[in-house]
């Protein structure tokens, strides 16, 4: 509310909840899976398009994934969307690929997974909710993508990337970051990621999450029986202009 308020100046917010989040509470709800999985989520386009190197970086991460995968007994499944171009089964070997043919498989495949890599993407906020560990990648390109501009899209896009992919968010525990390493050397390249995904290995097994005070601090605010809040709002609000 108050980054909405500090971008339009607009006082006149009323937050009722999400509905969105008031479903994803059922998906949270679902039996765990036996199998241990760990999501990749394909990065947009605009990455590919306009940060040079990234695809390079993106690839060989990958490789170092896999590995992890087979070294810990874990899955490797990617979740795409069918809009993006680059067909990353191509070059590393997936047990499974999630499109987004319906609006609820890929929560159902966060809710079982261990940990989803994601490239900055607003699906943190199912992720939390569903109490899922992530990581963040490279987060220094989206802030890059987002830096130029003035207008009111440009400044909420700083603002959400100081809130929700720099800073205190990463606490080792319910997220982290893993960020470009800095060389252009291949094999310090590939070192490096490894002693990050051993980190992220400790993340996943930490026992002292708490999840409820993570979404308090980052993701507040009340969600439960959203839906009906807004019915009755929007019926109040009515019958207020007869």
């Amino acid at each position: 509310r108050d980054a909405i308020k500090s971008l339009t100046n607009y006082e006149k917010i009323n937050f009722l909840g999400s509905p969105w989040f008031e479903v994803i509470n059922d998906f949270r709800q679902l039996p765990s899976s036996e199998e241990k999985i760990i999501t990749f989520m394909a990065p947009h386009n605009s990455f590919i398009q306009n940060c040079k190197g990234f695809l390079d970086n993106v690839t060989m991460f990958l490789l170092r994934l896999r590995n992890f995968c087979n070294k810990n007994g874990y899955k490797l499944i990617l979740k795409t969307r069918s809009k993006y171009r680059q067909k990353y089964h191509e070059f590393v070997n997936f047990d499974a690929i999630v499109s987004d043919d319906d609006i609820v498989s890929h929560l159902r495949l966060y809710a079982s997974s261990a940990c989803v890599f994601n490239f900055s993407s607003s699906a943190i906020n199912e992720l939390t909710f569903l109490q899922t560990p992530y990581v963040c990648l490279f987060s220094e390109f989206h802030r890059d993508l987002h830096k130029n501009g003035k207008d009111c899209h440009f400044k909420g896009m700083s603002l959400i990337n100081d809130q929700y992919y720099s800073g205190k968010i990463f606490d080792g525990k319910h997220c982290d970051v893993i960020y470009t390493p800095n060389t252009s050397d291949k094999n310090k390249f590939l070192y490096k990621i490894d002693s990050e995904l051993d980190k992220v290995y400790q993340m996943i097994n930490a026992k002292d999450k708490d999840w409820d005070l993570f979404q308090k601090t980052y993701f507040p605010g009340d969600h439960s029986a959203a839906s009906s809040r807004i019915i009755d709002f929007i019926e109040r609000e009515c019958r207020s202009q007869k």
